[in-house]
């Protein structure tokens, strides 16, 4: 019994140690931990690629509600605050394009009530330059973010894929084969949308940087930043 006790602490201080194991290096551990997430049907690369891609699309979000309410957009915000509930990783994995094309809509329509305020060139008060500052650090945030996964997408699901190959037509792997093949299919769609997605938001941050100069807000060192990726 306490044999038994001892081997599945252990294995929770593996599973929860992951990114431990990544982060320090600790000789050994990350062997371990490889084996921890393969009998759980996972594959480490592939589970940071997409979970870098949900932080960068969280920054986004921020950005875009605190944007929103520095012009004192609250019905605009609140709006997006609802939309971005369903923004979440079991949805983005079950159908990318669908995800991809609510978070596009939402985007859109935020941006066309902050250009309105900016065309008729408002003025956010002190406590909406405050917060126009924090939008543009999670602008950059996001870039940044989104950068890690543009540079290492393509070979996480080449990986991926070759994991799935070598496992195929062994019956005991049916359900990491499952899992992994949703994991190759959240991939593939991230590696022919990112690029494109960064580059949208760069010109956004570029437009609501040069905005928040004229009007004396200061940008934030993570927006600047996000130009050289």
């Amino acid at each position: 019994m306490k044999k038994t006790l001892c081997v599945f602490f252990a294995l929770i201080f593996l599973v929860s140690g992951i990114s431990t194991a990544h982060a320090f290096k600790v000789p050994g551990l990350s062997e371990a931990v490889s084996g921890v997430s393969a009998l759980r049907g996972g594959n480490s690369q592939a589970d940071y690629m997409i979970s870098t891609y949900m932080d960068a699309s969280k920054e986004y979000d921020q950005a875009y509600i605190l944007a929103l309410e520095a012009f004192e957009l609250k019905k605009e915000a609140e709006i997006y605050k609802a939309e971005a509930k369903q923004f979440t990783k079991g949805n983005l994995n079950k159908d990318p394009k669908k995800f991809a094309e609510s978070k596009r809509k939402a985007s859109e329509a935020a941006e066309k009530a902050i250009d309105e305020k900016m065309k008729a060139g408002v003025t956010p008060t002190k406590a909406g330059k405050k917060k126009m500052n924090k939008s543009l650090g999670h602008f950059g945030k996001g870039i940044l973010k989104e950068s890690i996964v543009s540079l290492q997408v393509a070979s996480s699901a080449e990986q991926t894929r070759s994991t799935i190959t070598s496992l195929s037509g062994d019956p005991a792997q049916a359900v990491r084969l499952a899992s992994l093949a949703g994991q190759l299919k959240t991939l593939v769609f991230l590696s022919k949308n990112v690029p494109g997605d960064m580059s949208k938001k760069k010109k956004t941050l570029g437009k609501y940087s040069d905005y928040s100069k004229a009007k004396g807000i200061k940008v934030p060192a993570d927006a600047t930043n996000a130009f050289e990726e």
